[in-house]
Parts: structure tokens; sequence; C-alpha cells
């Protein structure tokens, strides 16, 4: 009896290899970007927002603004964090009493785009001239007269950084507590309101 030969790389064998070859090289590339965007999470999380002080400009100028003089440090050695942009939140209260338009404190909100990268081992300014609300105008004008408020003023600077690499982004909310430089949670913005029907 003869037996035929059998050879081991038969197309179908071969294209079993190459299927094989392919599922390593994508859980080897898989690894590798899991363990990249990993570090730079870890990364992203050290960034630290600090807010130094703000300043109120009601009369000034065209439109009231409220100058939050801050900046953004990056103490890690990744310089592949981009920060797309920041959102600002200021919300005005006192020690003794309250201030509230619609429900809420927040007397300014604003948007700043950067698009670039954060330097490492450094810092970029990210003081900013956020517009106050036009409804809280008056309201803050008058509150924050010595006479109209009991107590020093407290103020709470909302910032929102949101970052970005190639493949993943990171939204980190922070709040300052003035003049005292406090970490804490910023107090909650105006009840959304939904538009009225057509006609």
């Amino acid at each position: 009896m003869q037996s035929t030969p059998t050879t081991w790389l038969s197309k179908k064998n071969l294209l079993g290899l190459v299927y094989v070859g392919i599922a390593v090289g994508l859980i080897v590339n898989g690894a590798y970007f899991t363990q990249a965007n990993a570090q730079w999470l870890t990364a992203a999380t050290q960034l630290d927002a600090k807010v130094f002080n703000s300043s109120f400009n009601l009369t000034g100028g065209p439109i009231p603004i409220v100058i939050v003089n801050a900046s953004l440090e990056n103490p890690t050695d990744r310089g592949d964090i981009n920060l797309v942009n920041v959102e600002y939140q200021i919300f005005v209260n006192s020690t003794g009493s309250s201030f509230s338009v619609q429900g809420s404190s927040v007397v300014a909100t604003g948007q700043v785009f950067y698009g670039k990268p954060i330097p490492a081992q450094s810092s970029i300014n990210i003081t900013a001239a956020v517009r106050i609300i036009t409804d809280t105008v008056a309201h803050l004008t008058n509150f924050l007269q010595p006479q109209n408020h009991i107590g020093p003023l407290r103020i709470f600077v909302g910032i929102i950084l949101r970052t970005q690499s190639s493949y993943i982004s990171i939204t980190m909310p922070n709040c300052t507590e003035l003049p005292g430089r406090i970490q804490t949670i910023c107090p909650a913005l105006r009840a959304q309101t939904s538009g009225g029907g057509g006609a």
C-alpha cells in the first residue's frame, strides 16, 4: 500500500497561520494602546488648574465681565496632552447671605478654545474674561455693595478642562472658592428650561 505524502504547508494551513498571525498582532497592538491610554489618562488627571483671583468689571466696558486669573500646570513628563477648551462658571455668595437669580448663584459662564498641547513640566496661562449673564448684572451690582451682603464675599470659580490625545479625550471639573483658594464643589447651575411649542 502506497501512502500519499501530505504537505504541512497546504493552502489551508497557510491561511490558518495568516489568521493566527493577524490575531496575535491585534492582541499585541491592543495591549500596547491600552497601556499607552492608561499612561496618558494617569498624566491627564494630574493636571492642576490653579485659580489665583477674580475681579468683576460691571461698568468699565461695553460688556460686564469677570476676569478669572488662572493657570494650568502639567507636572508630568508628557507633552502630548492637548487642551481643547476650558469652560468657566462663576458663582457668588457671602458667608452670611445668599445670592440667587432664577434659583442659582451662577453669575457668569463662558468657554475658551485653546487647541494646543500643554508642555511637559510646565504651565499655560488660562486667564479669561468671562461674560456676566445679562439678567444677573443689576442683582450682582447691588449684591457686591458691602452694605447689601452679610460677611465676606465667597466667589466660586468652576473650571472644566477638556483634554485629548490622539485616541481618547477626558473632561475634568475643578472648583475653587476664593479668596482662600480652597478646592470645593461648585453650587448648582440654573435649571434648564425647555422651549415652547410652535404655532
